[in-house]
């Protein structure tokens, strides 16, 4: 067996007994893990469009520094991958489409991306679609290529598709097609709901260029993570019992209500992605179970087959009230439900703080926020993260900074995700960063 074609399950809620009553609540963790790169590990063929936002608002060092970035990822590819350049502001502009990167080729490409000067407005779902077209052309020629549409932005999208719902239902139907996207948002004027919802929905990774310079140290990096990428388009499925209700609280793509299909992306060899739940439970009798089937499912890039995890169950019994109230948690899932819940509700609140909405943080916090600090109460090390939300919940509801909200928002993604922040300047706490904003401004 090729071990490299392998995935790895593991499923447990923090408590296994639940009320004979009816209307228990319980989390479950699932997570999923990619086997080790290994030596039999091959590079497959690249088929990559990159789509720079020309818009007015680059001119200067953030423009120059992404063409800088450009001509490093079109240097790096090889002999026989695929290059496209897109270019856009108001307009789209295609210098170059489905180049077969060879001598000629690179300095072609090279030259498309030192020729793009700063124009007007922002139309990125134009930039954006445009990209994917051009791999979309050349998908039945080079099966066993990897499809990536890479789209660098400093800007809120202005013309086009602006809302991130239809953004995200786009990058869904691209990525089911088998081409996946990744988004770098630079500077502090770019909108994270937008860019996320592109890389959320499209297999790929949102990064974070807040200086000029770090626009090529991300994008080095996305390139490097799309090339040593070999398992794509995870999906988790979970079966759920007759009576039962769940809902996937982490911040994945989710389908269906008896039978949930979760959308993981894609996983870099010997890393791991998890998933909460939330489940609520019908009445039962006293020893009776429960039983939730777990099982994921991938496509391996090298040759496109599809890999499966072994099936995991995952249970809880009914039990009386004394035994089902004497019960202990699990520790280690216990605290890994707080810190997962805690990164959905940071999202949650630098958005609506975004939206100028006090009063749907105070709805959050009474509909949600207040179940998580009575879970989180009594779990060792949890102090920190009650404290920590307490102190943002309340905060949320005046006006945070731009910059201090994008940190907020992309720390809290990446810890969901189970993903790296590529930026070498090392970042300060964001909450301690918002204490210092206040003291500074009275």
């Amino acid at each position: 067996m090729d071990t490299r074609k392998k995935l790895d399950l593991e499923a447990a809620f923090e408590r296994e007994l639940v009320w004979t009553g009816g209307g228990s609540v319980r989390y479950l963790v699932a997570r999923v893990t990619a086997p080790p790169r290994t030596k039999a590990s091959k590079r497959v063929p690249l088929n990559l469009a990159i789509v720079v936002d020309r818009s007015g608002s680059m001119a200067g060092g953030q423009l120059e520094a992404a063409i800088r970035a450009g001509h490093a990822v079109v240097d790096a590819l090889i002999d026989g991958d695929r290059i496209s350049v897109v270019a856009f502001d108001d307009e789209v502009r295609v210098p170059v489409s489905g180049l077969t990167v060879g001598e000629g080729g690179r300095r072609r490409a090279r030259e498309a991306l030192s020729r793009l000067e700063p124009g007007g407005l922002t139309n990125l779902s134009g930039g954006w679609l445009a990209g994917a077209e051009c791999l979309a052309r050349l998908q039945e020629r080079l099966p066993g290529a990897s499809h990536r549409v890479l789209l660098l932005s400093d800007g809120h999208a202005n013309q086009g598709i602006l809302d991130a719902g239809e953004l995200g239902e786009h990058a869904r139907e691209l990525c089911l097609r088998g081409i996946h996207s990744s988004t770098v948002g630079i500077g502090d004027g770019y909108s994270p709901e937008q860019l996320q919802a592109i890389a959320e929905n499209g297999g790929g990774r949102m990064h974070d260029a807040e200086h000029a310079e770090e626009i090529e140290e991300v994008v080095a990096a996305e390139l490097g993570e799309i090339l040593e990428t070999e398992i794509e388009d995870i999906v988790l499925e979970v079966e759920v019992p007759q009576g039962a209700r769940m809902e996937c609280m982490s911040a994945y793509r989710s389908e269906g209500v008896q039978a949930l299909r979760i959308h993981l992306g894609s996983l870099l060899p010997g890393t791991s992605r998890e998933a909460l739940f939330q489940v609520s439970t019908p009445r039962g009798n006293d020893g009776d179970a429960l039983r939730f089937p777990l099982r994921a499912s991938s496509r391996f890039r090298e040759d496109g087959d599809r890999i499966l995890s072994p099936i995991r169950t995952a249970r809880l019994e009914f039990a009386e009230g004394a035994r089902n109230d004497r019960q202990e948690q699990d520790p280690m899932v216990a605290g890994r439900v707080v810190d997962l819940w805690l990164t959905r509700l940071v999202q949650e609140l630098g958005r609506l703080n975004r939206e100028g909405d006090p009063r749907a943080a105070e709805s959050l916090d009474r509909r949600e926020g207040r179940w998580f600090v009575r879970f989180a109460t009594g779990i060792p090390g949890a102090e920190d993260a009650i404290a920590r939300y307490r102190y943002l919940a309340d905060r949320a509801r005046r006006p945070i900074p731009e910059r201090l909200l994008k940190e907020m928002q992309l720390r809290s993604y990446k810890m969901g995700r189970g993903e790296v922040d590529r930026r070498h300047r090392v970042r300060g706490d964001f909450v301690a960063g918002i204490m210092a904003f206040d003291e500074e401004n009275g």
